[in-house]
Formats: C-alpha cells, structure tokens, sequence
C-alpha cells in the first residue's frame, strides 16, 4: 500500500461537515472549472491507495484541479492553503486506513442524481469513476498486470465502463439509462474489495470503517457527458471540462 508522512496516516476519513465544507470550496470560484469534485476525489484516492505503487502527493494533487494541474486554486492565504490541502491528505490518508481496515467495507463517495421524468433520485458513479480511472492513469505501467488478468479486469468493468472514455458500443449499453448506471455503481464497492485483493493477496482485514452516505453538492454540477453549459453543442468533457 502507499505510504504517507507518519503525521497523517491511520486518520479517519472526513467527516459529512468536512466533506461538506471541501465541496463548497472545490465548487467556488476560487478553483479552476476543471476541478474535481469531492466523488472524483474519492476515486481518484481510491486507485491511488489500493493500486501496486507509491505515487508521490506532488505528483497527484495537482491532478485535482484539472488535467495536468496547470492552473492551481486560488486560495485566500497560506491558512486556507494548509486547510483545504490537509482536508485532501486526511481523506486520502483515512481511505488508506479503511482499506487496510476492510476493503470490503470501504463506502465510497457517489453522487445521488435527480431526474426531471423520474420518481427517485439514482445513485451516480460516473465521477468517483472517472477519478478512479484518472488515479489509474499515473501509474498505468505499474498497473499492467491487472489489465492482463480476465478475472480483476471483470471486477475493474463497472468502474470502466462508467468513468472512462472510448467505451465500445457494447460498453456503453451497459450503462445507457438511469437505472443501469445505478447498477453499475452498487458493484463498485465489491469490485473495491476484488481489485485490492489483487494487489494485496496477503492482506487480512481488522475491521469495518464507518460508512458513509451518497453526496448532494453544495451547487449544482455539470457531468462529463452532460452538454457544455458554454452553449457550443459539444459535451462538457469534449469542451470546457477538458481545458
């Protein structure tokens, strides 16, 4: 498992208040429009906690604020820094711990999403995926071996299927509706538990974590597959969430 400083490790995850108060700001005008939202962050710590190598923290959190990180957030003083930048290391640090713990238990982050036809909210999976591909991606040689196994790739598939792009026609049925994608995300948490097995054989888990609840934004957001809200017609993703 990767490692951080002594200080940080084997802390709980955030608590709804913290996540909360990091939501606000990841959501403000403080940070760039490519920014991950706390569901991507959860992911993308997630691929970075469970997979075969140490990804040193420079290397990932500017990943945060966007597509090669070019353009940090705008923080009031060196205080907020530390804060929100402590807020991201505790959560990275108590998924670490819960996984160690029981990866089977781990309760990631999902987005809960309404729709104007339909009765009830569904659970969303699409960013905490997209971040999980995203942490995959800076480490993809390390993780060669997985994508080389039939059985860890069938457990990598919802998580796929949701969060990464170039899906096949075949692919992107298994999540065309509402419904699907909701399926898709209630697997994530056993896929969770067969990939870190996968890369942990050994492991014997000590404990069940403390779960944790679906995510409503502090502001509405915009999904990677969602139209530009610029107007040009393109997908978010394909326009402005790729600057």
């Amino acid at each position: 498992m990767t490692s951080l400083p002594s200080t940080l490790t084997d802390l709980p995850l955030l608590s709804e208040t913290e996540l909360a108060e990091l939501d606000r700001f990841l959501a403000s005008d403080a940070t760039p429009d490519q920014t991950m939202m706390v569901d991507a962050i959860d992911g993308y710590l997630t691929a970075l906690s469970l997979g075969p190598v140490e990804v040193p923290t420079e290397r990932w959190m500017p990943g945060i604020w966007g597509a090669g990180g070019a353009a940090g957030p705008r923080f009031q003083d060196a205080e907020q820094e530390r804060h929100i930048t402590g807020l991201i290391l505790r959560h990275r640090s108590g998924i670490a711990a819960a996984l160690d713990a029981n990866p089977a238990g781990l309760n990631p982050i999902f987005d809960a999403v309404s729709y104007q036809d339909k009765a009830r909210e569904y659970l969303d999976g699409e960013m905490w995926s997209y971040g999980f591909i995203q942490g995959i991606s800076l480490a993809r040689s390390a993780w060669q071996p997985l994508f080389e196994d039939q059985e860890a790739m069938e457990a990598l598939l919802p998580i796929y299927v949701l969060g990464a792009d170039g899906l096949t026609p075949e692919q992107r049925l298994l999540g065309n509706t509402p419904l699907k994608r909701e399926a898709l995300t209630r697997r994530i948490p056993v896929s969770i538990d067969a990939l870190w097995r996968f890369w942990h054989p050994g492991h014997r888990p000590t404990a069940r974590p403390a779960p944790t609840v679906p995510l409503r934004h502090a502001e509405a957001r915009v999904g990677r597959n969602d139209p530009c809200p610029c107007g040009s017609g393109r997908k978010w993703k394909k326009c402005c969430g790729a600057h």
